[in-house]
């Protein structure tokens, strides 16, 4: 079967002088790339813009502006773009200085040939690798995101012009809208309307502040606002990433409606207390400030591992914690009491049974007139939360580690096949040329003294020989498809076939004026690939259709759950025993005297078309023709 190379990488070459554009174009071109030649710094930067070149190759000195000038803008414009600076022979700061100013490396004048075509081949291969590895840390992240939306409290993160952007499952439970319902709309949507106004200029201050954490209830309570209508109070942090020009806001919020209700009941006295043990792992305290004693509830006892029958106090209480948990519970303590100041705490403590256990301790003072009588408040043990929230951060190194090893094994995967192009381009390519060179020379200058059987040989050689150069090209070919990325957009099938046909139409004669196309399903893939895909396809129709005095080729397609495509011919056709071998590498059911070709082409249709996470397959019969089908998802290929 026949095999068209893909689209071939875009190279700028940068230089003033005319002949040195056009020996590295040509070079380049020769290498299987695509120049594109600039003779000024303006123009190349232009190119840069309009064109989106894969990798520049920049001359140093240059008319209108020096080659570091150049290097800074398209830097500016795209600083994953490789450049590669082409400096004097002998000019070492020069090197130095394109390096340190970002280049991705440099040659030098007079320049080697092959120095500079590996070289080019080495930044396009590792621009590649580096996509793909940043496409696998942001998997790592959605997955790490995922898990933050199966947690209890309201996540909510919004941007810089403070529209939602993530809702998790506990901000549903609590706010009573499905994250479709908000997802891309203001905050303001959550927020009572008198606090609307006022928490914008908190976020807008917030932004500006040095600090990255901050209490949203540090300068007072604050409310949200249920799909319903109705109101609670609620605590929380917020929090800000900065990744470049952007800034991420994120809220962790606390519906606190039945925790105020409960430190209400315990004002209450006795119907407090009976309130608060009856909530899971909460409990009521109190103690009164001039003697010391106090008394809690029975869920308050069982944390601290206490008969509720036995008498307690503040000394006994605080006994409980060590360290800093002590310093920062007996400075709460102090501060209540004197300077009737509340506090909510989360401390480590040590039970009467010597187990460590978390919790969280809330205090409120109790007046009579100026002076603090009495301090009462609410103890919920949060050990279950606190081995969540380390096992989140231990989930969270465990998949940065992940996404490391990821890509050291990717760059030593790029540094194998590095090794392998240049074996198969140098040490296989070379010899050819010289089998297939040397062959020409004695045809021309010897061909008279050879019978016609030994010219017959000799052109038996040369044919061997160029094809099988052909077969590394192809081998080269298949074996960059899994290491180019995939771009998955919204494809015009009608457009891209079209297009395609125009292409090979010089080529395919009467059989591309033959060729009808029906109306084709758009589809979700990256448009190069797949484009690749109608030109084998299209081209194996038109040439095993070619012999027949009325070629018929047909293009269609339609929606099954997926989207079917489908090419067909009335040319030879193939056996069905052989199906196996239809779509593996040079597998050929026809003699390259039938129909010339090395058998690449349905191997690469195949390997593109699963790269997108669908399928392939073929119905034919022996001079009756042949139907070839690929299927795609309806959803963004995966790559």
């Amino acid at each position: 079967m026949d095999s068209t190379p893909s689209a071939p990488a875009k190279v700028l070459v940068v230089d003033d002088l005319e002949e040195a554009r056009w020996v590295l174009s040509n070079l380049i071109q020769l290498a299987g790339f695509a120049p594109v030649a600039a003779a000024s710094g303006a123009e190349a930067l232009a190119r840069i813009r309009h064109e989106a070149p894969d990798v520049v190759l920049l001359d140093v000195r240059l008319p209108d502006m020096d080659g570091f000038e150049v290097l800074a803008r398209a830097k500016a414009h795209d600083k994953a773009l490789p450049v590669i600076m082409v400096t004097a022979y002998g000019e070492t700061r020069d090197a130095v200085r394109a390096i340190r100013a970002g280049a991705y490396d440099y040659v030098s004048k007079p320049f080697n040939n092959e120095d500079v075509v590996l070289t080019v081949r080495r930044a396009l291969e590792e621009q590649a690798a580096r996509r793909k590895a940043e496409q696998e840390l942001k998997e790592a992240q959605e997955r790490f995101r995922n898990i933050l939306m199966l947690a209890a409290d309201a996540i909510i993160s919004v941007d810089e012009d403070q529209r939602i952007v993530i809702f998790n499952k506990g901000a549903e439970q609590i706010f009573g809208y499905r994250a479709e319902e908000v997802i891309g709309k203001p905050l303001e949507l959550l927020l009572p309307a008198r606090y609307a106004e006022a928490h914008r200029r908190n976020i807008e201050a917030f932004s500006r502040a040095p600090e990255t954490v901050r209490e949203m209830n540090k300068h007072g309570e604050i409310y949200g606002r249920r799909k319903d209508g109705t109101e609670f109070c609620a605590e929380g942090g917020i929090s800000k990433l900065i990744q470049g020009s952007t800034t991420t806001f994120t809220v962790i919020l606390r519906d606190i409606t039945g925790r105020r209700r409960a430190e209400k009941a315990l004002r209450e006295k006795d119907e407090l207390l009976t309130m608060v043990g009856a909530m899971a792992h909460v409990g009521g305290w109190e103690f009164d400030v001039r003697t010391g004693k106090g008394t809690w509830t029975e869920e308050v006892a069982r944390i601290h591992d206490m008969d509720p029958k036995e008498e307690t106090g503040v000394e006994k209480g605080l006994a409980f914690y060590q360290g800093k948990s002590r310093e920062k519970i007996n400075t709460a303590v102090r501060e209540v009491m004197e300077q009737g100041k509340p506090y909510d705490l989360e401390l480590e403590m040590v039970t009467a049974k010597g187990n460590r256990k978390w919790v969280r301790t809330v205090g409120q003072p109790v007046r009579e007139g100026a002076a603090v009588v009495k301090v009462t408040g609410s103890f919920q043990d949060i050990t279950d939360r606190k081995r969540a929230e380390d096992e989140i951060r231990a989930l969270n190194a465990t998949l940065e580690r992940r996404v490391a090893e990821r890509t050291a094994e990717l760059e030593a995967a790029n540094k194998e096949l590095e090794s392998f192009s240049y074996s198969v381009s140098h040490d296989l390519r070379a010899p050819l040329r010289a089998l297939d060179g040397y062959s020409r020379m004695l045809e021309e200058d010897y061909g008279d003294k050879l019978d016609e059987e030994g010219r017959r040989l000799l052109g038996v050689v040369r044919d061997s020989s160029q094809n099988m150069g052909a077969l590394i090209d192809d081998l080269l070919a298949f074996s960059r498809l899994g290491r180019k990325a995939i771009t998955a957009i919204e494809v015009d099938m009608n457009a891209l076939v079209r297009e395609v046909l125009n292409e090979l139409r010089p080529v395919a004669g009467e059989s591309a004026q033959r060729c009808v196309i029906e109306p084709l399903p758009a589809a979700w893939c990256d448009r190069a690939l797949l484009r690749q895909v109608w030109v084998n396809l299209l081209s194996n129709a038109f040439k095993f259709a070619g012999k027949r005095e009325q070629p018929v080729i047909k293009v269609a397609g339609h929606h099954a759950g997926e989207n079917v495509y489908s090419v067909s011919d009335n040319g030879a056709g193939f056996d069905m025993q052989y199906y196996d071998k239809l779509f593996g590498v040079f597998q050929r059911l026809h003699s390259n005297d039938e129909f010339p070709g090395t058998g690449a082409g349905l191997a690469i249709v195949r390997r593109v078309v699963t790269r997108h996470g669908g399928r392939v397959w073929a119905e034919g019969k022996v001079n009756e023709g042949a139907t070839f089908y690929f299927a795609l998802p309806k959803g963004a290929a995966n790559g």
